[in-house]
């Protein structure tokens, strides 16, 4: 799937993506919603009456269409009355498809307040050394891992199965569904303090596969918000596919032919560009 591109393109055969209207009803999700998210999505997009960037939907080999990013828009959709999405989609067996995991990292809250409420919804935490903590997580021999500001660290006793440890993350995550949240990739407490000056507690989860995630979906489990994260090589942005036409009673034949006339027609315009580095975007 990966593919070295970059400049300005004057053919969609150059494009190493696959972009298509899908039926809302076909595509399975593995992860809830951000119901905060959610609402300002659907402001702006309604307000906009464009929905700018395409979710992410991963096609197994067995024609199954997994939404792997996106679900707050997705769910915006829904809401604004859509019958298609416009996404992009990619082979979800893909070598170059990888998934990896959120840590999120709270801020202004009390050790205190905050471990002794989660004892009575997850169980005996287990006091751990910075050394156990990595390994019992690579392990996948406990759910999560709880790093306080004071760098003492707790660990969320582990599950017999996947069923049981999705609902240990999402007794997890509820416990704090109304701190402040970041999404972080860094694992050390000191250095997001740095970034961060009023972080408090860091909640590191373990990895899971992408067959464990597929199984989630088909299962119809869904983990918490903003957990899983899917790394891959080629992403579109910024097609702006009008609102109207993502809730309109047209078949997917008909929406597809207009998306291949819009999507040469922007080419021509040379309004398509790929970029083969690695790109930063500073938003003031």
């Amino acid at each position: 799937m990966r593919t070295a591109w970059c400049g300005m393109l004057t053919s969609m055969k150059q494009v190493p993506l696959n972009l298509r209207f899908v039926p809302l009803a076909r595509v399975l999700t593995h992860e809830r919603n951000d119901p905060l998210r959610t609402r300002r999505l659907t402001t702006r997009i309604g307000k906009d009456a464009v929905l700018c960037n395409p979710p992410i939907v991963g096609k197994t080999k067995a024609g199954e269409l997994l939404l792997l990013d996106g679900a707050n828009r997705f769910q915006a959709l829904e809401q604004l009355g859509a019958k298609h999405a416009f996404v992009q989609v990619v082979p979800y067996e893909a070598k170059d498809l990888d998934v990896r995991t959120w840590n999120h990292l709270l801020a202004g809250v009390k050790k205190a307040a905050f471990l002794e409420p989660l004892q009575l919804t997850v169980g005996q935490l287990l006091r751990v050394s910075q050394r156990d903590a990595r390994k019992l997580l690579m392990r996948r021999s406990i759910v999560s891992l709880i790093t306080f500001r004071d760098g003492t660290r707790y660990a969320v006793q582990s599950a017999k199965t996947l069923e049981e440890s999705v609902g240990f993350l999402h007794r997890m995550s509820a416990h704090y569904v109304h701190a402040q949240r970041y999404r972080v990739q860094e694992e050390d407490m000191r250095e997001l303090q740095r970034v961060y000056p009023r972080a408090s507690v860091l909640i590191d989860y373990p990895e899971y596969t992408k067959h464990e995630i597929l199984r989630v979906a088909r299962e119809g489990l869904q983990l918490p918000s903003g957990i899983t994260r899917f790394i891959m090589p080629n992403r579109a942005l910024r097609v702006n596919v009008p609102l109207a036409r993502l809730r309109s009673s047209e078949p997917t034949a008909m929406k597809d032919r207009w998306r291949k006339q819009e999507l040469d027609r922007r080419v021509q315009k040379h309004a398509v560009r790929g970029y083969a580095e690695a790109t930063y975007h500073f938003d003031d």
